[in-house]
């Protein structure tokens, strides 16, 4: 029974990491864990069509800025991929990084660092503002759930995005039946 209890568990934590930083950050589109690659990515959406420059300059940008946050801030860097779709009007920003390094802090830094690059270009979703005790607990809950992930093996393949003021998780293994 208790291998069954032990992946629930950590399923369980995986789908509460996912809601968390939903609620947290309503500038975040979309979560997704890959246990496999021990990665998180994480998509926003810009209200606007990206050219290949600006992509390029962004993209530099962001690293140089993550480079020199860990070095201040003295964490092992990791590797940082940037995919973007686009969409003729909206594209779609999805960073991947390692889950093991991830921090609530390094998480800061990516909402403040898309803030000030995309500023009203940036999609957030229109929710209820949370007062600051609240966003202080959901920061606690994202602090303590990751450094748990850390030293968890994961084995769900995880998503979640907003739904009007619903946040849905789903397991990307499940299959669907036709």
């Amino acid at each position: 029974m208790e291998p069954v209890a032990k992946k629930y568990s950590n399923q369980s934590e995986s789908m509460e990491l996912i809601i968390s930083i939903l609620i947290r950050y309503p500038q975040i589109n979309k979560v997704n864990i890959d246990p496999e690659n021990k990665e998180l990515s994480f998509t926003f959406l810009v209200d606007s069509k990206l050219e290949k420059n600006r992509i390029e300059q962004f993209t530099t940008k962001l690293k140089k800025s993550l480079e020199l946050f860990n070095r201040l801030a003295k964490i092992e860097p990791s590797h940082l991929k940037v995919d973007f779709d686009d969409y003729e009007v909206l594209t779609k920003v999805k960073v991947i990084t390692s889950l093991l390094s991830l921090t609530k802090d390094k998480l800061s830094f990516f909402i403040q660092f898309f803030q000030s690059e995309f500023s009203n270009d940036l999609l957030v979703e229109s929710i209820e503002p949370l007062p600051e005790d609240a966003l202080t607990e959901q920061e606690e809950t994202i602090n303590s759930l990751l450094i748990k992930l850390d030293h968890k093996r994961m084995q769900q393949s995880l998503t979640g995005f907003r739904d009007g003021d619903k946040v849905l998780v789903f397991d990307k293994a499940i299959k669907s039946v036709s």
